[in-house]
């Protein structure tokens, strides 16, 4: 990925960075967008085409569904003790929507797999968790 638009949209770009060096996913050539982008620096038109990018990177590593924004630290459910949020918190929390297949937690983005990934959208898209609205979309 082309490291000098990164100013643009940093933690989508790092973001976006480490899920390709995940899933090891080719990306096509925007060689052409990225050029673009350098001269008109619409932070916005970067993040759309970092999205694009996103989706099929995700596809292509099976995941589903992601849900953005995620806090570092949240209260538990049954004693409200602050914890850090991790893999065994978002698969639990995830599992209450549906069968949860596998799941990657990348810089406040957690990738699923569920069976329908509908539910769990409909549910928690602009949901708040702490300070946070969560984001979630489905591939």
């Amino acid at each position: 990925m082309d490291t000098s638009l990164r100013f643009l949209a940093p933690l989508e770009h790092d973001r976006i960075v480490e899920l390709l060096k995940k899933t090891r996913c080719d990306i096509p050539d925007m060689t052409t967008q990225c050029q673009v982008l350098k001269i008109i620096k619409n932070s916005k038109k970067y993040i759309e085409l970092l999205e694009k990018i996103e989706r099929l990177a995700a596809r292509s590593a099976g995941f589903n569904f992601v849900l953005k924004n995620i806090p570092e630290k949240g209260p538990l459910r049954d004693t409200g003790v602050e914890t850090r949020i991790g893999y065994s918190e978002m698969r639990e929390t995830l599992q209450q929507f549906g069968k949860v297949g596998k799941i990657d937690i990348i810089k406040g983005a957690v990738y699923a797999t569920f069976d329908d990934p509908t539910l769990c959208h409909a549910r928690v898209n602009r949901m708040q968790m702490g300070s946070n609205i969560l984001t979630s979309n489905v591939f």
